[in-house]
């Protein structure tokens, strides 16, 4: 078993900030990867508008 172990590669992160750094890449991929297009957006607040309009004639 000692020779399967001695051939895992293991690392040792010295950084502190690791996990903060981590967090921020991921919310910055979170917002410029899947940010909604303008579209999406604009036909999303017109389905809104429209909704409330509705509401306001019945």
């Amino acid at each position: 078993m000692s020779s399967l172990l001695e051939k895992i590669p293991i690392s040792i992160v010295l950084n502190d900030k690791a996990a903060l750094l981590g967090a921020a890449h991921y919310a910055r991929y979170k917002l410029t990867v899947e940010r909604p297009t303008f579209s999406s957006t604009a036909s999303h607040m017109y389905e809104l508008e429209n909704l409330s309009l509705n509401k306001e004639n019945k």
